[in-house]
């Protein structure tokens, strides 16, 4: 049987889907223009957010097609990106396979 770990912090206000009319009422009263800046400033609840891309998925902005908001605050997109000069090189990004250094023969027994 499991158990529900009750300390564990409560999700983010802003992060939870609400069922508040009022807020629904006051994103689709802005503008496009209005619910894009908005979404970038992270002034848009998540209920807001779903609402917006459940009925107008095409208005809402996309970071390597995927749905902003969903992504923007993840750690690929929000570090700044390296220096050219900083960045691993291409074989080592392709994959992230850790590699060990061979194994060596001589070894001592255990």
């Amino acid at each position: 049987m499991s158990t529900i770990n009750s300390t564990r912090a409560p999700m983010p206000l802003a992060l939870t889907v609400r069922d508040d009319p009022a807020e629904i009422a006051a994103l689709w009263a802005m503008s496009v223009q209005q619910r894009i800046d908005a979404m970038w400033a992270g002034q848009l609840s998540l209920s807001q957010l779903t609402e917006w891309s459940s009925r107008r998925p095409s208005q809402v902005p996309l970071l390597d097609g995927e749905l902003a908001y969903l992504v923007m605050y993840t750690p690929e997109w929000a570090e700044p990106a390296k220096p050219a000069e900083l960045a691993e090189p291409a074989e080592r990004q392709r994959d992230n396979v850790v590699h060990l250094p061979e194994r060596s023969e001589h070894r001592a027994a255990a």
